[in-house]
Parts: C-alpha cells; sequence; structure tokens
C-alpha cells in the first residue's frame, strides 16, 4: 500500500509567506499610527490647556488690592458662573453745587460773619444722592474724605475820594453735634482798598474728612458787600471722593 502526501506548491507557500509579511507589516503600521494619533491628541490637548489656562486664571480669580486675597467669579441662583470679575457695590456719589440767592439784607444782618443763603434747586444748582440743604448748610449723609469748594465774590460802589482798607473774608465753617461751637475749616482773604467801583472775589477749596450728620457753611466778613446777582459769581459745593464706611 503506498502513501501519498499533498503539499502545496512552493509557489503558493511563498505567496502566503509575502501575504502573511504584508499582514504582519499592516498591523504593525496601524499599531504605530494609533500610537502617533494617541501622541499628537495628547500634544495638542497639552498646548490648548498651557495656552487657555492664564485665560481662566484671569476671568476666575484676582488679587485684590493689597494682593492677599482672592476673590471668585460671581455664581447666580442656578450656579451659573459669570464670566465677570466681581466688582465692589459702587455707592452713588453724594454732591452739590450751590449758586448765590439774592435775598434782602435787613439791619441785623449787615455785620460781620454772617452765614450766606443758597440757591439748592433751579439754575446750575443741585443736591444728588443724598447730601442735603438745611439752615444755609450742606448736610453730609456719610462719613467719607470730600472735596469741598465755595468762591464769594465782594463788589462795592465806593463813593469817598479816600479809600480805606477793608478786610474781605470767607470761611468755611463745620457745624456738628459733637462740638458746642463751629468749627472753622478753611478760610481765604483779600485786603482792598479802591474808590468807585470794584469787585474781587475769593475762592477756597480743599479736601475734608467729614462724619454723617456734618453741617458745612459759609460765613463772610460783611454780606452786604457779597455780589448775589449771579450764580456765576459766588456758588459752594461738595462730593464725595471715597466713604470710610457704609451707612
Amino acid at each position: 500500500m503506498g502513501f501519498r502526501l499533498d503539499c502545496m506548491p512552493e509557489e503558493d507557500t511563498a505567496t502566503m509567506t509575502e501575504q502573511g509579511l504584508l499582514t504582519a507589516l499592516i498591523i504593525r503600521d496601524r499599531s504605530e499610527n494609533k500610537k502617533i494619533l494617541y501622541c499628537v491628541a495628547c500634544s495638542m490637548v497639552a498646548i490648548v490647556m498651557l495656552t487657555t489656562l492664564p485665560f481662566y486664571l484671569f476671568f476666575f480669580i484676582k488679587l485684590d488690592a493689597a494682593g492677599s486675597a482672592l476673590i471668585p467669579l460671581n455664581v447666580d441662583e442656578n450656579g451659573a458662573v459669570s464670566s465677570r470679575i466681581s466688582q465692589p457695590r459702587e455707592i452713588p456719589v453724594p454732591k452739590a453745587h450751590l449758586t448765590a440767592m439774592a435775598h434782602n439784607l435787613t439791619s441785623s444782618e449787615e455785620v460781620e460773619n454772617q452765614f450766606l443763603p443758597w440757591e439748592h434747586q433751579h439754575g446750575q444748582a443741585f443736591l444728588k444722592n443724598g447730601l442735603d440743604y438745611q439752615d444755609n448748610a450742606l448736610v453730609f449723609p456719610i462719613s467719607g474724605d470730600y472735596f469741598v469748594y465755595a468762591q464769594v465774590t465782594f463788589r462795592e460802589v465806593y463813593k469817598k475820594e479816600k479809600c480805606e482798607p477793608r478786610m474781605l473774608k470767607q470761611t468755611i465753617t463745620k457745624v456738628t453735634d459733637k462740638y458746642p461751637v463751629p468749627t472753622e475749616l478753611a478760610t481765604a482773604s483779600k485786603t482792598v482798598c479802591e474808590t468807585g467801583m470794584w469787585v474781587k472775589t475769593i475762592y477756597v477749596g480743599a479736601i475734608f474728612q467729614l462724619d454723617k450728620g456734618d453741617r458745612l457753611k459759609v460765613n463772610v466778613s460783611n454780606i452786604s458787600l457779597v455780589d448775589l446777582t449771579s450764580e456765576k459769581k459766588t456758588f459752594f459745593g461738595a462730593y464725595l471722593l471715597q466713604s470710610r464706611q457704609l451707612d
């Protein structure tokens, strides 16, 4: 009995070997491509993170004025994060501008150191954000640093041939419940000795620390010489620069 062993031709064997090698190469290339794609993806993610990290840090946190605290973003009731950095609550700035108000002088008013009356509603005059006007005085609503200014124009028709020197003076005076007597905060003066018609203007302005409820007035050396004919010549005002507390 004879046995017959069927074997594949050498050409077919070589072909299968080449196909196997090709398949192995394809599998290896796919594996290498996956690695390359994975590395590229990781690199892109790293680049995105590095480029956007400062952006998110800027919008999510900031240093306070002293650089010692971090302030987060605003978060609404639904948990959504606002893209704006939280800011301190702004306080409406108290401010006022008073102008000359014509009035009839009585004999008792024609003395020195009289407090000037002011117009606070009409023309260029105004009161805003809590600053009030009562009894010839500005009344301050909150404690803080205020810039206060006053300008007074004096005029006279001096009919005598020889002039007599006289002092023209204006003073910003503080009245407060903490002290029994008024306090002079700022003063300015001029000496005039002229005949005929003369006009002199005195201005004073400065920053003062004032408390809630303080009252400021302007008194002059001789109220009968004050030019009350124009709001551009004689005026008085103040505005808040920085509050010291929330009242």
